[in-house]
């Protein structure tokens, strides 16, 4: 999923490379920042040969997923680097939900798990620093340069271009709030089980914003924006349960197994500071909070 597979598969030979710089978790400043035999060994060898084997099976077991989710959790302490690289933010806490049987709620666990993760994803814009991201992105896209459209898109986003004044009209902040709102919402309309309609209204409006995502952004994160939101759309609308959307029903049952409600809450608390970032502080400057993505 790293993307990188041309040859020569450089990232592939950094990753299998002992004595390579590493980036340990920011909670264990202690270890060192080079890797060893043992990482090569668990996040290549390993997880290869188990995610390779589990996909070759007929049928996915519990104990399968505990090895991988194992490897991941070492990745995610000892090479966190390479951990946020392959995607773990998401696969690991998907992974850790597969580790307990479907009537025990694995299906709910990735549910909310990806409801809550796509929820930051959109509330992490919602500052006043998204809408020159969001500007910058759409005006520089394909579609966006030397088209008849161009030229108003760029009239209407900034106060005064032909002068040279870049400033950003009001338009441009409504513009990537508006943005930042759809992309908070589709996942807010997936927990309504209960309504059809809405389930698809929600699953609709998080695919649309992350095709723009990609469309837009210069950035190499469309394997991420396009797999991911597939499998959400996919677990939220193919449910093994009666109805689409987050199967709220078994909730209750599921956090009474106190295995997996000691393994996915505090794992949701981390992935919401990961995702968000977001912390409030006071300009003494200016006399004014605001928020930093």
């Amino acid at each position: 999923m790293h993307g990188k597979v041309a040859p020569p598969f450089t990232d592939w030979w950094y990753r299998l490379t002992p004595g390579t710089m590493k980036y340990c978790a920011p909670f264990m400043p202690c270890l060192g920042n080079t890797r060893n035999l043992l990482d090569v060994l668990v996040e290549g060898v390993l997880t290869y040969i188990i995610a390779f084997y589990i996909l070759f099976q007929p049928q996915v077991t519990c104990k399968m997923m505990m090895l991988l989710f194992a490897c991941s959790v070492y990745e995610f302490l000892f090479d966190y680097g390479q951990h946020l690289s392959t995607y773990g933010t998401q696969l690991m806490y998907v992974f850790a939900c597969m580790c307990v049987p479907v009537e025990q709620g694995q299906l709910v666990g990735i549910q909310l798990f990806l409801t809550w993760f796509y929820f930051c994803s959109g509330w992490c814009k919602i500052g006043p620093w998204f809408k020159y991201l969001n500007v910058a992105n759409l005006m520089t896209a394909k579609f966006m340069v030397n088209t008849p459209w161009a030229g108003l898109y760029r009239r209407l986003m900034y106060k005064d271009r032909d002068n040279g004044d870049y400033n950003l009209t009001c338009l441009a902040g409504v513009f990537s709030m508006a943005c930042a709102m759809l992309e908070t919402l589709g996942p807010l309309l997936c927990l309504f089980s209960g309504r059809h309609d809405l389930v698809l209204a929600g699953i609709f409006v998080f695919m649309c914003m992350h095709i723009y995502i990609i469309a837009t952004l210069i950035v190499d994160v469309f394997t991420w924006n396009l797999l991911m939101r597939s499998i959400t759309a996919s677990c939220l609308e193919f449910s093994a349960q009666d109805s689409t959307g987050v199967c709220l029903d078994v909730c209750t049952h599921y956090l009474q197994h106190s295995w997996e409600r000691t393994l996915c809450m505090p794992s949701m608390a981390i992935l919401f500071q990961a995702t968000c970032h977001t912390s409030w502080r006071i300009d003494t400057r200016q006399g004014t909070s605001s928020r930093e993505c």
